[in-house]
């Protein structure tokens, strides 16, 4: 893996794990993981598919857990007898555990194959700025594989290039981050613009798809936590942005922290939106 932080010009003091990718694994990333986890449950459809309720005995992945935020909203509110693991590939995020709670440091493209057909539900959220194209076909694979037949997947994920905008009038700075963001996602080798084929990526793991949802994020207006939330997690991307080289007219730290500011400043003053997908899928009994 190239050193991200070979040009002290672009040094930050975040931590990157990946490549791939693009946001930092530090504190900062956990704390604004946390927040971003309450500012978007209004669209995230709640914790589990309509109709599962965990049992005692039941099995719960949290695929790409991050800080573990989502397991530990779950906890709250199934038996303590199900079990709830996370997995991911920097454990520096991990929260202590509670005792029905497991967290792991790995992949999900290489769960062991003992977990085979163990999970009544598997969440995954936000993986858009991690995975390849291939990363996605790979990742949707072994979770079909450890899913039990007629298994749960929960799968919410952010169109944070704008793939499917049809908006004409784009503020000129989020114009500029937005294109600059696709052409980064390209030269890093992340599919930034997967999600009209995340549907049909499902069913060539053998997923059957029960619901498919699209939500408008309303980012406009002050004290807007998912604005807040996703501006920071975009100020998170300076050390591989600026490493990329991807936008004349941000190619120093300073202009990247002022087009953010100008983007913000867009995003609070005026009506733009981001969409939330969010896909239901199962295994076939």
């Amino acid at each position: 893996m190239a050193d991200q932080h070979a040009n002290p010009e672009l040094e930050t003091g975040r931590y990157y794990t990946a490549e791939t990718y693009l946001l930092p694994s530090d504190e900062k990333e956990r704390i604004r993981l946390n927040r971003q986890h309450e500012a978007l449950q209004p669209y995230s459809g709640g914790l589990v598919p309509p109709g599962l309720e965990l049992k005692d005995g039941d099995t719960v992945l949290d695929a790409g857990t991050g800080s573990g935020i989502w397991l530990l909203e779950l906890a709250k509110n199934v038996p303590n007898g199900v079990n709830l693991i996370g997995v991911d590939i920097e454990g520096r995020l991990f929260p202590p555990a509670k005792p029905n709670m497991k967290f792991i440091v790995g992949s999900t493209f290489d769960l062991p194959s003992e977990l085979n057909s163990t999970f009544t539900l598997v969440h995954q959220r936000l993986m858009i700025s991690a995975l390849s194209h291939e990363g996605w076909k790979k990742a949707f694979a072994a979770l079909f594989r450890v899913l039990k037949p007629g298994g749960y997947f929960k799968l919410e994920e952010l169109d944070s290039i704008d793939i499917l905008s049809t908006a004409s009038d784009v503020p000129p700075a989020t114009s500029q981050f937005t294109q600059a963001l696709r052409i980064l996602c390209e030269k890093r080798g992340v599919g930034g613009d997967v999600i009209p084929n995340i549907s049909s990526m499902l069913q060539d793991a053998g997923f059957e798809i029960e619901d498919e949802t699209y939500r408008s994020i309303i980012l406009g207006g002050p004290d807007n936590a998912a604005c807040d939330t996703l501006v920071d997690a975009y100020r998170g991307m300076k050390t591989p942005f600026l490493a990329s080289k991807v936008a004349e007219n941000a190619s120093t730290s300073q202009e990247f922290d002022s087009l953010m500011d100008q983007m913000e400043q867009e995003w609070q003053t005026g009506v733009y939106t981001k969409t939330w997908c969010n896909w239901i899928a199962r295994k076939p009994m």
